[in-house]
């Protein structure tokens, strides 16, 4: 009995500790680094500070900057990120979810058990 307690014990503080780092990673706004194309042989591209991932909107925060022909922007700032993001958050709290009801599940039949093992004697 004293595993399985213990082990529930940390299933939860794991549980809580994963929201927490969750929340924290949520609310942060998301930096994208979008491909400018390729000037002097090198790779280039613009940070761009984007909306945090629990956000509606999936734009950029500011106005993104210009760049200087020959360069140009080859994709959409921020949509692709956010998205892939707010994909993350969604199996995150599925998951926690999930986690969570198994825990309750678990304490509540061993909780309906006890009465029950009383009775009996044991």
């Amino acid at each position: 009995m004293a595993v399985t307690r213990r082990f529930k014990t940390v299933a939860w503080w794991v549980l809580l500790v994963w929201v927490a780092a969750l929340s924290v990673w949520a609310l942060r706004p998301l930096t994208d680094h979008v491909p400018t194309g390729v000037v002097d042989g090198e790779h280039t591209s613009v940070a761009v500070e984007c909306a945090r991932p629990i956000e509606n909107h999936a734009g950029p925060d500011e106005a993104i900057p210009a760049v200087q022909p020959p360069r140009a922007y080859e994709r959409d700032a921020c949509t692709q990120q956010h998205r892939e993001n707010r994909w993350m958050l969604l199996v995150n709290i599925v998951l926690i979810a999930g986690l969570a009801i198994g825990l309750i599940t678990v304490a509540r039949s061993e909780t309906s058990e006890l009465p029950a093992a009383r009775a009996a004697g044991v």
